[in-house]
């Protein structure tokens, strides 16, 4: 609806995240891209907060433009960032700001002169950061080795086994419950995430902060063991804690024999 009642005409351009980084909300993309199409407008799509974590097939969605980046699900160093753009419109598009490697022939770059690439090759901009390239790589191919939709699927057990734990004890959720909505983060509300980010990297559980969440995130390599360690050291965290009405107690109030502390 929101969308509905912000575009028109007028609008050249709808950009989304895929994913929310502050509740881990995933948007219905084809149904957005279909609006935005209606009003004959490009669909861009910044993929950052979910790429790796499920497949995104961007023909099936409709996606005119989409780009990510290797830190995050991709499991990638910093420097590397990547950019799709439907062959259809390329011509459409031009770069507003680019470097020698966006020219036509980047060894005989001219400054005067800037003649830009035929092809993607245009919106790349400066020397690459070669050495992100190769770890990034790496990342890519151990993700490729394992496949998108048994990651996929792997994450959406483990943050339906979170969610279901979180709402049994009485902990309260920021992402949205239906399985069609949510990305590779759960968002649990916090009281105080200045002294319970801290609390839990004591314990070994790293998360971060976000709009005064708890931002975990799943992957691949995560287990069920994970979310028990999390789900006790929240117990012992509760008093920072949002608590919901009504709380079933005590399901991960000691240690099980397969968690640590």
């Amino acid at each position: 609806q929101a969308f509905d009642e912000a575009l028109d005409d007028q609008v050249r351009l709808v950009s989304v995240s895929h994913v929310c980084y502050k509740n881990g909300h995933r948007l219905d993309l084809p149904q957005v891209a279909q609006r935005a199409h209606e009003v004959g407008a490009y669909f861009m799509v910044d993929d950052y907060q979910s790429c790796g974590s499920r497949p995104v097939n961007v023909r099936q969605d409709g996606i005119d433009v989409l780009v990510t980046g290797t830190l995050k699900y991709l499991l990638g160093s910093a420097g590397v960032t990547l950019m799709y753009v439907r062959k259809e419109i390329l011509g459409d598009l031009h770069p507003a700001f680019t470097g020698w490697f966006g020219q036509e022939d980047p060894g005989n770059f001219q400054v005067e002169r800037h003649i830009e690439a035929g092809d993607a090759r245009k919106f790349q901009t400066g020397t690459p950061a070669v050495p992100a390239v190769y770890d990034s790589l790496a990342g890519i191919n151990l993700i490729r080795s394992y496949g998108l939709g048994p990651i996929g699927a792997w994450i959406d057990h483990l943050t339906a086994t979170l969610m279901a734990a979180l709402e049994s004890e009485g902990f309260v959720v920021a992402t949205p419950q239906d399985p069609a909505k949510r990305g590779p983060a759960v968002a649990i509300r916090c009281l105080d995430v200045e002294r319970a980010v801290p609390e839990l990297a004591k314990r070994d559980i790293i998360v971060t902060s976000r709009d005064g969440n708890l931002r975990t995130a799943w992957h691949y390599y995560n287990t069920p063991d994970d979310i028990d360690a999390l789900m006790y050291a929240l117990n012992e965290l509760r008093s920072l804690m949002v608590a919901a009405d009504r709380c079933s107690v005590g399901a991960f109030t000691k240690a099980s024999p397969s968690m640590t502390p």
